[in-house]
C-alpha cells in the first residue's frame, strides 16, 4: 500500500485492534474491532479520510487473518469457574448441614447464660 502522505510504497503498517466489555475479573467477551494505519517511512499516522477506499481494504484484509482468541472470553471462564466451585461449595455445605442435623443433640433445658448459674 502507498502511503498518502509521503507517496512511499510498502511502508504502511496496519493494525487491527480489538475492544472488549470488561468487568472486574477482566474481558468478557469482543464487541467491537478498529484499525489504524501508520507510515514507517514519514514516521506519521495515516488519517482514516486521507485513502479511505485503500485504508478499508487493507483493513479488511488484515483483519480477516485475526484469530479470536481466548484470552478474549478469559473473565467470562473466569466467573463460570467461580460459580460453579460456589455452587459446589453450597452443595457440599447443605450434605453437611444434613449430616449434622441428624447427629444433633435434643436442646437441653437449662440456661447456658452466666448470670443463671449465680442465682
Amino acid at each position: 500500500m502507498k502511503c498518502p502522505l509521503c507517496h512511499n510504497v510498502g511502508e504502511v503498517e496496519v493494525s487491527v485492534f480489538q475492544s472488549h466489555v470488561l468487568f472486574v475479573v477482566g474481558n468478557f467477551f469482543p464487541v467491537d474491532t478498529f484499525g489504524a494505519a501508520f507510515c514507517h517511512s514519514c514516521s506519521t499516522a495515516i488519517p482514516t479520510k486521507s485513502a479511505p477506499q485503500e485504508l478499508a481494504a487493507a483493513y479488511k484484509e488484515v483483519s480477516s487473518n485475526v484469530p479470536l482468541r481466548w484470552t478474549s472470553f478469559s473473565g467470562l471462564i473466569l466467573m463460570a469457574a467461580l460459580l460453579a466451585m460456589g455452587g459446589v461449595y453450597k452443595l457440599y455445605r447443605d450434605q453437611q448441614t444434613k449430616v449434622l442435623g441428624s447427629h444433633a443433640m435434643a436442646p437441653s433445658n437449662t440456661d447456658p447464660r452466666p448470670s443463671a448459674m449465680l442465682s
